[in-house]
């Protein structure tokens, strides 16, 4: 690398370089561009069939994208020309459901995916922690075939833009895929220009990535890479040839009859959980974290309308610790009508306990997701999160004024997927406070112990709340 080349490199927050191998895949040779015609004016969604978008972004734990990987350039990081990712656990952004993806070099990625758009939020390369806000929106159903979309991220000096190019044939070692959604991401920054092409085909998810980072437009290229899909493992099947992809995906269909009278069941439980309504205004204040054997950490922090978790601070790792903690009781306030999140759920009966519980499961959830109801209330949740699973344990709740419940002492317990042994058991107490008409978190003291390790707790608390 020349000095020149090294230098830049240095001085990149490796932001640009993670968002890559968080998308990465591509093939080995790249076929021509689709010519624009009439598609051009369709929307993204409408363009590869009606009901179909899910299927090109499948999220189920434990599946895994193996690639060969190319990467030539002054600034290309070295190591194996292999990469696998897997999908091995979740995460809350504000109130979704990330997913988290990690390489087998220990990378991860995290993405959401909520009502058809998929944009990445964070990630960490070379124990580098990245973030972008807003998150960069990799590919959405209501985009226009040709037209770009444009993410501006202040902080970063940076701008994002994410164009669908429509449905293009291409070869990796894997097979050929004849209808593949290919989608160009370009991003413009005051160190640097990138740009890369990524393809999404039906059943598998991404297949192929195009990528070159520039010094700056039209300057030095520091980095192109070229990958290909050769091996997946999707709901549990081998695919290393392009027929297990149906098979694969016949199994994740593939799901038990519903008892109906179970589903009202399920959803009456769920309704007793108190949440804001369509017209919680957000609220803001100050947080502070204590952690054993850290330093106590404080920022300001704002929670919008949309339960969106914004934590003024510049460090990344005191806005990391911050936003997940803040996260974590935001996501559990939402109110989403359980028709529109639970449409596609199966909910099947697994037992009935000798303490009255009767035992639900959400039949080809991603987070292998049961529920314990007794009483008409949710005891205990338990879900995986690929190597880990966790179960939540009610201990006590209190009722608010408008009959729900407020759930303030919980255990969690964490066990191995692989052989059933406990990991560690987290015991919480929250504290709520009555801003308005609105019950706001006003603190949280999470106990932990684990076999082998010294005991720990965290203890997050909340000041000067208000809303607008």
């Amino acid at each position: 690398m020349n000095s020149k080349a090294r230098a830049f490199a240095s001085r990149r927050t490796g932001a640009v370089v993670a968002l890559v191998l968080a998308l990465l895949s591509g093939p080995a040779a790249w076929p021509a561009r689709a010519q624009p015609g009439p598609a051009d004016a369709l929307r993204a969604g409408d363009l590869v069939g009606a009901g179909q978008w899910d299927r090109y972004f499948p999220f189920r734990l434990g599946d895994s994208w193996t690639y060969d990987w190319r990467a030539h350039g002054p600034a290309a990081l070295g190591g194996t020309p292999v990469r696998t990712r897997t999908f091995d656990g979740t995460s809350f952004v504000g109130d979704t459901v990330g997913y988290r993806l990690v390489s087998d070099d220990g990378a991860f990625h995290l993405y959401t995916y909520d009502r058809g758009v998929l944009a990445i939020h964070s990630s960490s390369e070379a124990g580098r922690l990245s973030y972008y806000d807003p998150p960069v929106v990799v590919a959405a159903p209501d985009m226009r075939v040709g037209e770009s979309r444009t993410i501006t991220q202040a902080d970063a000096g940076r701008t994002w833009r994410t164009t669908v190019l429509g449905l293009e044939s291409i070869d990796v070692p894997l097979g050929h895929f004849d209808a593949a959604l290919a989608v160009r991401l370009e991003m413009i920054g005051a160190d640097g220009a990138s740009v890369s092409t990524h393809y999404f085909a039906r059943d598998v998810g991404l297949v192929a990535l195009r990528y070159e980072l520039r010094e700056g437009p039209g300057r030095q290229v520091l980095v192109e890479v070229a990958a290909s899909l050769k091996l997946a493992r999707l709901a549990g099947v081998t695919v290393a040839r392009l027929e297990d992809v149906s098979r694969a995906a016949t199994v994740a269909s593939a799901t038990p009859p519903e008892d109906r009278d179970l589903r009202e069941t399920v959803k009456r439980a769920l309704g007793r959980r108190y949440t804001w309504d369509a017209t919680f205004p957000g609220f803001k204040g100050e947080a502070q974290l204590a952690h054993t054997g850290r330093s106590t950490v404080r920022a300001r922090f704002v929670v919008g309308p949309d339960l969106s978790v914004k934590v003024d601070a510049s460090d990344a790792a005191v806005k990391a610790a911050l936003t997940n903690e803040i996260s974590s009781f935001v996501t559990m306030r939402k109110d989403v009508p359980f028709d529109i999140a639970f449409a596609e759920t199966t909910f099947v009966k697994d037992a009935s306990r000798t303490d009255g519980a009767v035992v639900v499961k959400a039949a080809g959830d991603s987070l292998a997701t049961s529920y314990a109801i007794r009483n008409g209330r949710i005891i205990e949740v338990s879900r995986s999160l690929g190597r880990v699973s966790y179960l939540a344990r009610d201990r006590a709740t209190v009722s608010t004024d408008d009959g729900k419940d407020l759930s303030v002492e919980y255990d969690l317990v964490y066990r191995s997927t692989a052989d059933g042994a406990d990991l560690a058991v987290e015991r919480t107490r929250d504290s709520y406070l009555k801003v308005g008409k609105y019950w706001l978190p006003s603190g949280r003291r999470v106990d932990r112990s684990a076999p082998g390790q010294p005991d720990d707790s965290r203890e997050l608390t909340f000041a000067n709340l208000s809303t607008p």
